[in-house]
């Protein structure tokens, strides 16, 4: 049975967004920095799926953990 988890989108045109991603297609984990719309540089996490598609989230890199880890 997949197990679904619930995060925060931070892709540019879905920020703030609910994001709800089945954790059994991830694939890796890993946090990135890279401008935002208005230039400034922002630090987001991206969870990357076995289906080579990557979801990039609001959430720091342990957040993430804890809430894949969480029952």
């Amino acid at each position: 049975m997949a197990k679904f988890k619930q995060f925060t989108n931070a892709a540019n045109q879905y920020i703030g967004d609910p994001l709800t991603i089945n954790i059994d297609i991830i694939s890796s984990i890993y946090e990135s920095i890279e401008a935002n719309p208005n230039g400034n540089l922002v630090s987001h996490t991206i969870i990357y799926g076995v289906n080579n598609v990557d979801w990039h989230v609001k959430e720091s890199y342990q957040e993430v953990l804890d809430i894949i880890n969480s029952d």
